[in-house]
């Protein structure tokens, strides 16, 4: 029993078939029967897990028919128990969940763990039917039983599956923290089930990286114990993930895999869930023939309407019928899916996208732009749950089919700027990031320096860079769990609304500024531009060739800071020709005016944007939205706060560099040595107006919050950063790399820059590349200069900038920042 509890599906049944050889098959004593009866029982679940359904269902048949005498009704009720599990496990829940209400009472004879399995089972079946209040009874009573017991196996189960039930609700924090208390309970749960489900709650979540190896590790365990149901299910998740990435090809090919897997293996259920996936995909490629559609409906029609995936197959069969042309019945099809509030957010989103697709073809443009409206209203809301910038960026992924939507419905500059801005940087709109004050993370932390000072002094690298990888791992998971903050009342749902076209240009004629909103639609890079002369949409060429420049430059600038004296020319005339190529492709959408505001897409991440030779001379903002430059235009710098400038250590001229800087400010706090630590800087960014920040600086590319400016005290991560309170208006980070980000598929960025940004500072100067101590110590010298004398950053780092082609690696990002007038007095 243990074995087959843990999967170790092979070592149980050479241990089952052992027992039933030593009774043997004929007349035994009662005891005897009854022992062979449970091992037949036990036997039946190893068997059904290899994918020998007949075999474990004749197993329980024999046991049944076999149980007479002393201890036969306990055979039984066992018996049924399993035979109402492996129902379920078949998809048939209906069965299932009729068998255990009839033996509930038999169970409780028998003993607690017989109960507890009884409400176990019937919590996942009530759950699978769509009965979340049901499922959370059944669920909650299954722990109480065995918790009371002291029957930790079924307790954890219990625990887990209450955690794919709020999975279910959609509490996806609170679905991953169940999870992980039901895998510290106890060992013996399924590795291949609780990591396939921990994967399917980051897929939803938009943690895609994360979901992938934990896929990986379930299929290996799977295919080693030969759990064939699992290695299906995978496969479908797969096929999900597949899905949600844009590979629609992969996603089709792996749920017909997985289709065919449980179509031989006789799940019907699971074969209508693998179906369905595969219609998603195949729609999505453009294949919405006849045929497909009538798939699509008769799905949902039959074995899809009594199932749990019934609502998300009237949504396709609706999408499909309004592609076709078959609008009205769309509509009305459309109609009999329950509201949004009682669907899962994915399928929240998918029925404002088939809303859409019904209102335009109808020519109803007042109801799309209405249905557009509800549902970046819909994945807005569903980030703020989250306090933290990890979960609250990547859940944006789910919207890019709306975005493609509304861009398909946008005519003109105007309209093309609107649909962009909706969506764009929707996390800072909403409000600053404001985690849980957790201990478990601040431990982690804590140990995470450590280890990073470890591998800094020269400690050995294999083992270092592993347990810097589990720890990462852990705060990131814990992050996760502790993230969700629906149910703390609605100011977390608060959300600003985008600014127009005509606000925008009303805006940048103020400041003499250009802006240029880049995007990618269907795999073409094209862009916005507004001044206050008009606007124009470009299309500019293919999104895979601006990312490939995008690939080199950033590989040149990285070589260039590293190369020895004389490699450097060669390094930097490649860069210049990568440079000017991106140029020629941005020129005709770059803006004719004295500044440039610049609003970036996934391809063109962590550019060094003032390197273009168009942008040569002129003042250059790259901002997250164009929003968020317009709201901090309008913010009034706090007057009378003082400025704090650091030195982290390790860096020849960081101290000389924060007392340089310092000395441009009236009211001045220098940080060097051991008074240069993370508690300082967190003060600093609490109660100063302005922090400078001359510091090693590291940009993670994998896990961005972990990126980090290096001090007396160890790193202080991105992660520290959104946990300060931040106060500051206008941060400098003179540290290598800083300015980097690594931009998700939902048009979200991470790192140290915009965990600032997403924190409230308004203004932040960061270098996309390592940079010379000796440029960074002049630069920022004649920078705070000008800044302190009121000229805003943009402008201050531009004509700083003059003379050294390398200080153009440095960059204002957010918006457009100048000191209070009482804080501006400059060095006599």
């Amino acid at each position: 029993m243990q074995a087959n509890s843990a999967s170790r599906l092979a070592q149980a049944r050479s241990l089952l078939r052992r027992v039933l050889r030593t009774i043997g098959t004929g007349e035994v004593a009662p005891d005897l029967a009854a022992v062979r009866g449970r091992a037949k029982i036990t036997l039946a679940l190893a068997q059904f897990e290899s994918g020998r359904r007949d075999e474990a269902f004749a197993l329980l048949d024999g046991a049944e028919q076999e149980a007479s005498g002393p201890g036969s009704a306990t055979v039984r009720t066992l018996a049924a128990i399993q035979r109402s599990g492996l129902h379920a496990r078949l998809g048939e829940w209906d069965a299932a969940l009729a068998v255990m209400i009839m033996i509930r009472d038999a169970a409780a004879a028998v003993g607690p763990r017989a109960a507890a399995v009884v409400a176990l089972n019937a919590g996942l079946a009530r759950q699978l039917l769509g009965d979340v209040a049901g499922s959370a009874a059944e669920l909650a009573r299954a722990e109480r039983i065995a918790s009371a017991a002291g029957i930790d196996d079924i307790a954890a189960a219990a625990t887990h599956n209450l955690g794919r039930l709020e999975f279910v609700r959609g509490d996806l924090s609170r679905s991953l923290d169940l999870m992980t208390r039901a895998r510290d309970m106890s060992d013996t749960l399924p590795r291949a089930q609780v990591d396939l489900d921990r994967a399917r709650v980051l897929i939803e979540a938009g943690l895609l990286d994360d979901a992938v190896p934990l896929l990986a590790e379930s299929e290996a365990v799977a295919r080693s114990d030969h759990l064939v149901h699992y290695v299906g299910e995978i496969t479908l998740e797969r096929a999900r993930l597949a899905l949600v990435l844009g590979d629609h090809r992969a996603a089709l090919d792996l749920a017909r895999t997985a289709a065919r897997s449980f179509a031989r293996h006789r799940e019907p259920a699971w074969q209508t869930q693998a179906k369905l996936l595969g219609l998603r995909a195949e729609l999505a490629l453009g294949r919405g023939s006849a045929a497909a559609v009538r798939r699509a409906v008769d799905l949902a029609d039959g074995p899809a309407a009594a199932s749990g995936v019934r609502a998300a197959a009237q949504l396709l069969a609706a999408e499909a019928l309004a592609d076709a042309g078959e609008v009205e019945e769309s509509a009305r099809r459309l109609a009999g899916v329950p509201s949004v509030a009682r669907l899962a957010f994915p399928d929240r989103l998918h029925r404002y996208l088939v809303a859409v697709t019904v209102a335009a073809a109808r020519g109803d443009r007042p109801a799309v732009r209405r249905q557009l409206r509800k549902a970046v209203a819909t994945l807005a809301a569903e980030q703020g749950r989250y306090s933290g910038l990890d979960s609250r960026t990547a859940v944006a992924l789910h919207g890019r089919r709306l975005i493609e939507i509304d861009l398909d419905h946008a005519v003109g500059p105007s309209a093309v700027f609107d649909a962009c801005e909706r969506w764009r940087g929707v996390s800072y709109r909403l409000p600053r990031v404001n985690p849980i004050d957790d201990p478990m993370i601040n431990r982690l932390l804590v140990e995470l320096r450590q280890a990073r000072l470890e591998l800094r002094d020269g400690g050995p690298e294999p083992p270092i860079l592993a347990r810097i990888a589990r720890l990462e791992a852990a705060v990131r998971s814990r992050d996760w769990e502790i993230s969700g903050v629906a149910g703390r009342g609605d100011d977390h749902r608060a959300v600003a609304r985008p600014i127009r076209f005509a606000e925008a240009r009303s805006a940048l004629s103020r400041r003499r500024a250009g802006m240029i909103s880049l995007f990618v639609y269907r795999g073409v890079l094209k862009s916005v531009t507004l001044s206050a002369a008009g606007g124009r949409v470009r299309e500019l060429g293919g999104a895979a060739d601006a990312a490939e420049h995008a690939r080199r430059i950033a590989a040149d600038v990285v070589a260039l800071s590293r190369a020895v004296a004389r490699l450097r020319p060669i390094i930097a005339r490649s860069l210049a020709r990568s440079m000017a190529a991106l140029g020629h492709l941005l020129a005709p959408a770059l803006p004719d005016t004295e500044r440039v505001i610049i609003l970036p897409t996934r391809v063109l991440a962590s550019l060094p944007w003032r390197m273009l030779p168009q942008l040569a001379g002129r003042p250059v903002t790259v901002a997250p939205s164009a929003t968020f430059w317009c709201r901090g235009l309008d913010a009034v710098p706090a007057a009378g706060r003082a400025m704090a400038a650091v030195a982290g250590p390790g860096l020849a001229r960081a101290q000389e560099e924060a007392e340089a800087v310092a000395r441009r400010w009236p009211a001045a706090t220098t940080l060097s040595g051991a008074a240069a630590t993370g508690a300082n800087l967190a003060a600093a960014l609490r109660d100063a107006a302005i922090v400078h920040v001359a510091a090693h600086g590291f940009h993670h590319d994998q896990s961005p919050l972990f990126s980090f400016v290096q001090l007396a005290d160890g790193p202080v991560f991105a992660h520290d950063l959104q946990r300060c309170g931040v106060g500051a208006g206008h941060v400098v980070l003179s540290a290598c790399e800083a300015g980097r980000a690594r931009v998700r598929p939902g048009e979200e960025s991470l790192g140290l820059t915009s965990a600032l940004l997403a924190c409230g500072v308004r203004s932040v100067v960061a270098a996309a590349a390592p940079v010379r101590d000796d440029l960074a110590a002049r630069l920022m010298s004649e920078y705070h200069g000008l800044l302190s004398a009121g000229i805003d950053a943009a402008e201050a780092l531009e004509r700083s900038s003059r003379g050294d082609p390398d200080s153009r690696l440095f960059c204002n990002y957010g918006s457009d920042w100048a000191p209070a007038q009482s804080t501006a007095v400059a060095e006599a």
